[in-house]
């Protein structure tokens, strides 16, 4: 019995065709080898809150379209104690980021960036002045969405520019 299972063995061997198994696996690496290089410069390029904005269509998924209502306070002589913008938030993959335009007390208006990533129910991620200037505004955040994802409550932390930490409550809900 054993000499006729290493004859057939043999016998499936000597029938295949190498070339082609050859040209088969040689293919098969390198695609797994491309897909493996364009990783890193996709997650990275998608990692950009103005990238996010830009292309944000390829991937659209709810609940974040329309429009959100994002509410935030803080201990400021700058910022109203509670604040309330209306924004329109950007999901790409499991990136999220949207924009807010507060009016401070003075009547200026000041830009903040927020850009994170979604897990489960979860973003986390950190916020920034987009304009760049340096008035060390610029921490982190976290909001969990409820179970109906047409809300969720958090909290957020960050630097001011005499370099303490501040921290206090913010939340966001749909509203169209």
């Amino acid at each position: 019995m054993m000499p006729s299972l290493v004859a057939r063995s043999w016998q499936i061997l000597t029938e295949i065709d190498w070339k082609t198994a050859a040209i088969s696996a040689v293919t098969g690496m390198a695609i797994l080898g491309m897909r493996l290089v364009m990783r890193e410069p996709i997650k990275a390029a998608t990692n950009n809150a103005r990238t996010i904005r830009l292309i944000w269509f390829l991937s659209p998924q709810k609940p974040f379209g329309g429009k959100w209502e994002v509410s935030w306070k803080v201990s400021s002589t700058r910022y109203r104690p509670n604040n309330v913008d209306t924004v329109q938030i950007r999901r790409l993959f499991s990136n999220v980021t949207f924009t807010t335009c507060t009016t401070l007390v003075d009547g200026s208006r000041q830009k903040c960036t927020f850009l994170g990533k979604l897990k489960n129910l979860t973003v986390t991620g950190r916020w920034y002045n987009p304009d760049g200037d340096d008035r060390g505004y610029d921490g982190v955040f976290q909001l969990r969405l409820h179970a109906g994802l047409g809300d969720g409550i958090g909290a957020w932390a960050g630097w001011t520019n005499d370099g303490r930490v501040e921290t206090d409550d913010m939340s966001i809900r749909k509203v169209g």
